[in-house]
């Protein structure tokens, strides 16, 4: 095959090596359980609480507790990756993942269950930062969106497989698994099952290219290369643009690894961005999007339907079979996923989000206005309010923050940036969690509802004001667009 030839085979996706989608699969295991842990209380919350003979109003610390943990992993992932490698970082994270696992599988109070919880979480916050990043990193430019994308979508599969594994208890509340032990244990176990795995899979795997060339280790960064795409740049003839920009990023990403090192080495010199130049004022813009977007996320009141969907279901009058909607709800946010990854190189991620936005504004009103007082009006009008709230929440808000984030920061700020826009991400999403039962109490969940629309619409209103639209432009272009020179 000639080179020609081989590059156009590799760009329908023909020609990459099985080792490629074997290292897809090993990072997106760490998707897959950041979404089971946070999906994986939801249906059994109630059930455990007894078990342990815990009141519930301890429910939202037990249920909060992984966000913590989610937001320690997550501040520090990214300099671990910075020192180790992305790869090696999934592996290191993978040990609290699945020692947290256990320790929640064998919990015997509140407190044990909360420390296995919390450490939980710092591997789901560890995967927020580093399966995007090992996606970017090993995926071929042609496809990486698509790869990139399901990052989001085995993140809805996760929260879904916990909804289903949970609902034996809707048919059985007195359920025992094998052993006569209470199965919400077993469900704990199997997010250890999760983290071996991907731990196991993950160290066949290569480290990624970006990170090997960035540290000067230029024949393994070839040799990755190679094991993962199949060709090194130099095997391709250079016969259309395409191919032509893959090598000028690869010789940009080498020239970029010469001057931080020359800044490294330098006597006069840290070689490191300092906070006080992140938040100089050509960086202005793109602060305030890294920062207010995933915060935005959180404050659409997602996590009020993922982490206590069940207890939602009962207060709006579908008590009849609350696992079952939440099954249903979780299958859409799937679903809506997959249409998001289809849309967003198609119409835009201004407009997507913007959708979404004002979509789940309109959904959370009517919902409010169909709970009513202390008993619920409309039931099936909430309902329907809550599906179409989930269908415009996947579309637009659930991935594309990550999506925008990613392309938005420049090379000498993005570990910092990045690292405090997931923290702002878990602050909030922390906040969503542990003020539910507070809110219901001292608002009612009609006007917890409300002051999630109004959110959902000042977010609406920010997108239309500061977003720049990305979608098909090179990542310079959308940075000088963004950056304020002098």
């Amino acid at each position: 095959m000639s080179g020609s030839q081989l590059a156009r085979a590799e760009r329908n996706g023909a020609a990459y090596p099985f080792l490629l989608w074997v290292a897809v699969f090993a990072a997106l295991c760490g998707s897959f359980y950041f979404g089971y842990q946070l999906g994986v209380l939801n249906p059994v919350l109630e059930y455990t609480l007894h078990s342990l003979d815990v009141e519930m109003q301890y429910g939202s610390l037990i249920v909060s507790s992984v966000l913590v943990g989610a937001l320690l992993g997550s501040l520090g992932a990214g300099s671990l990756a910075d020192n180790k490698g992305p790869k090696v970082a999934i592996m290191m994270a993978t040990v609290p993942s699945a020692v947290g696992s256990v320790v929640s599988s064998v919990s015997w109070s509140a407190g044990s269950l909360v420390l296995g919880r919390m450490l939980c979480g710092i591997g789901v916050g560890s995967a927020s930062i580093l399966t995007p990043r090992y996606l970017a990193e090993i995926a071929p430019k042609t496809i990486r969106g698509a790869i990139s994308s399901l990052n989001q979508i085995c993140i809805c599969f996760g929260i879904l497989f916990a909804f289903i594994l949970g609902s034996v208890y809707e048919k059985q509340p007195e359920y025992e698994g094998w052993m006569s032990i209470d199965w919400w244990r077993w469900m704990m176990v199997f997010g250890c099952c999760i983290s071996a795995l991907q731990g196991i899979v993950i160290a066949f795997c290569p480290e990624t290219p970006v990170w090997l060339i960035w540290n000067g280790l230029h024949l393994q960064a070839t040799a990755s290369y190679h094991m993962l795409h199949g060709a090194v740049p130099d095997d391709l003839e250079q016969d259309d643009e395409r191919a032509e920009e893959d090598t000028r990023m690869l010789v940009a990403t080498e020239s970029q690894y010469r001057n931080r090192r020359s800044r490294r080495d330098s006597p006069d010199s840290s070689g490191e961005i300092s906070w006080r130049d992140v938040l100089h004022k050509k960086y202005r813009r793109i602060v305030r999007l890294a920062c207010v977007i995933p915060v935005s996320q959180q404050f659409s009141g997602i996590n009020v339907i993922i982490l206590y969907g069940a207890n939602v279901m009962k207060m709006i009058g579908m008590s009849d079979s609350p696992m079952r909607s939440n099954m249903i709800l979780g299958a859409i946010n799937a679903l809506f996923a997959i249409l998001s990854a289809i849309l967003v190189d198609r119409v835009g991620r201004k407009p997507c989000l913007v959708a979404s936005f004002t979509g789940m504004c309109v959904c959370l009103f009517t919902l409010a206005l169909s709970v009513g007082g202390s008993e619920p009006s409309h039931p099936l009008v909430a309902f329907w309010s809550l599906v179409g709230y989930i269908c415009f929440f996947g579309v637009g808000c659930g991935g594309i923050p990550w999506v925008y984030l990613s392309e938005i920061l420049p090379d000498e700020i993005k570990k910092d940036l990045q690292a405090v826009a997931t923290a702002g991400n878990w602050l909030a999403n922390l906040f969503v969690g542990a003020s539910f039962s507070a809110f219901v109490a001292l608002i009612g969940i009609q006007g917890l509802y409300l002051f999630y629309a109004c959110c959902c619409a000042l977010s609406a209103a920010f997108c239309v004001r500061y977003m720049v639209e990305t979608k098909q432009k090179p990542l310079h272009q959308i940075h000088r667009e963004l950056l304020i020179l002098e």
